[in-house]
């Protein structure tokens, strides 16, 4: 009996424990939106305010920077994922609008209805560009470029979000490439993460009594001012190189040479900039840097010099490797809406490296 009513007083102990946090919870998260705070939502750029969004330093001054494109960009992020048709994903979105997707793939402003070739640009989120309308993203802007001197050549964007260049050549394989094609792997920030692995989440004391927690408070920061206060300061990943990532990241691109090389394109390796790969950073910059993880900077880092590594032994007569982590290294005001997404200007600067490339190659 004085067992079952210790036990009973346990758990009654622990239910009002409970009950006052989570009332303290409440009560804390009311107050903070009452006074206007909202969750700081990392790289979600796309939950901010239209306030905050137009007022950061890559955004001033921009005409595409309005009201109704922030609502566009909020409703695509919010809506639209990748899609899987057959056994590859490909960019889903709306078929008409500022952030386009027509026939899987992002719309490319001032493709020729007739060409003789086609450039195919791989990539992640950084090639889809959703920050940016239709015609400033990257592609739209090398199409320009292009049809400047060339006239017969297509731009197409396969770039979707999360993207790894295994999964995307799962999609080109499956597509027609033909002899005078050109294949541009724009890579590097979302290889680096599939080359590490979270080591082990390291959480305060009593929070590891709580099954489960880590996960929990990983998906309640995502909408909670108080759940981002108690992820930020009970819980810390760690992170470790992963040798699976490395040898699926390797094998991925030894089938786009295989492939390249069977259809008789030519293939271009882009090891892509970011502002982990910068050598100086603006005050703007250096208040980016601050939410992000410094085990995974420094991991970044070593994974770039692995990727680039393993690019280079791949290069050819018709396989090219181009190092282009420093540039947005000179610009004087910062592209860099996040860690690595880059505002119109700095999708000008992709957009001439890679026609630069392309005339070199022709």
């Amino acid at each position: 009996m004085l067992y079952l009513a210790t036990r009973s007083l346990y758990y009654l102990f622990a239910i009002v424990i409970l009950s006052i946090f989570f009332a303290a919870f409440i009560m804390i998260e009311v107050a903070l939106r009452i006074a206007g705070n909202k969750p700081n939502l990392e790289i979600d750029l796309f939950e901010t305010s239209f306030e905050t969004w137009s007022q950061l330093e890559p955004l001033l001054g921009k005409k595409y920077v309005t009201v109704d494109f922030h609502d566009q960009y909020k409703f695509h992020y919010r809506n639209y994922k990748p899609k899987l048709v057959g056994n590859f994903l490909v960019a889903s979105g709306s078929d008409n609008g500022p952030i386009a997707v027509v026939n899987n793939f992002r719309l490319t402003v001032g493709c020729p209805r007739v060409f003789n070739s086609t450039i195919h640009l791989l990539g992640g989120s950084t090639t889809f560009c959703a920050e940016s309308p239709n015609e400033l993203t990257y592609a739209s802007i090398l199409q320009e470029l292009v049809n400047e001197q060339y006239k017969d050549i297509r731009v197409l964007n396969y770039g979707f979000s999360g993207a790894t260049l295994p999964r995307l050549v799962e999609r080109i394989e499956k597509s027609e490439v033909r002899n005078d094609d050109l294949v541009i792997a724009y890579m590097g920030i979302n290889e680096s993460g599939h080359l590490m692995i979270e080591k082990k989440t390291v959480m305060a004391k009593f929070f590891r009594l709580i099954p489960r927690y880590d996960e929990l408070i990983s998906v309640l920061a995502q909408k909670s001012l108080v759940a981002e206060w108690l992820k930020s300061a009970t819980v810390k990943q760690r992170w470790k190189m992963n040798i699976a990532g490395h040898d699926a990241l390797e094998n991925g691109v030894s089938r786009l040479v295989k492939f390249c090389d069977k259809s008789g394109a030519s293939l271009v390796f882009i090891l892509q900039p970011s502002l982990f790969t910068k050598k100086s950073f603006s005050k703007y910059e250096i208040e980016l840097l601050k939410n992000a993880n410094s085990e995974f900077i420094h991991l970044t880092k070593i994974c770039y010099e692995r990727i680039e590594e393993m690019l280079r032994a791949k290069t050819s007569q018709k396989v090219v490797f181009n190092s282009a982590i420093a540039l947005m290294d000179d610009c004087e005001i910062s592209p860099y809406m996040d860690t690595f997404h880059v505002n119109d200007s700095g999708n000008q600067i992709i957009a001439k490296s890679i026609f630069d490339l392309v005339k070199g190659l022709r």
